[in-house]
């Protein structure tokens, strides 16, 4: 049966009609096994799925909340302070694409904005 399975990319189910279908004999209870057995594994699966989903989740948003994108520190009267997700242009709690992609935004923004050394020297020649 795992064979099967392997070589022809089906789900148990699929691979017991096939081998039904072509004469091959299966007692109902290991059929029923069988289906309990790959049931599991998509809601162990799914499962995983989440928790990973959600795990990334707290790790990318631990450091914000409703007006912070990322919280740099705090105050001394402990009020927080960093980059809003107002000013990176994106809804609260982003995915972690959308944040990449603002980041990114502004990095580039700040670059077209820092002046070459020639016209800071030009501007500022005292120092």
């Amino acid at each position: 049966m795992k064979n099967y399975r392997k070589k022809f990319s089906v789900e148990i189910t699929t691979a017991i009609r096939d081998l039904q279908e072509i004469g091959v004999e299966f007692p109902q209870e290991y059929v029923d096994a069988m289906k309990r057995s790959e049931e599991d594994r998509i809601r162990q699966k799914r499962l995983r799925k989440e928790k990973r989903a959600q795990q990334e989740q707290d790790f990318w948003h631990k450091d914000s909340d409703d007006v912070f994108a990322f919280i740099a520190g705090y105050t001394g009267g402990g009020a927080p302070y960093g980059i809003t997700w107002e000013e990176l242009g994106i809804e609260p709690y982003a995915s972690y694409e959308e944040l990449m992609e603002a980041y990114g935004r502004m990095d580039r923004q700040r670059e077209a904005d820092i002046p070459d050394e020639d016209e800071f020297w030009e501007e500022y020649p005292a120092l």
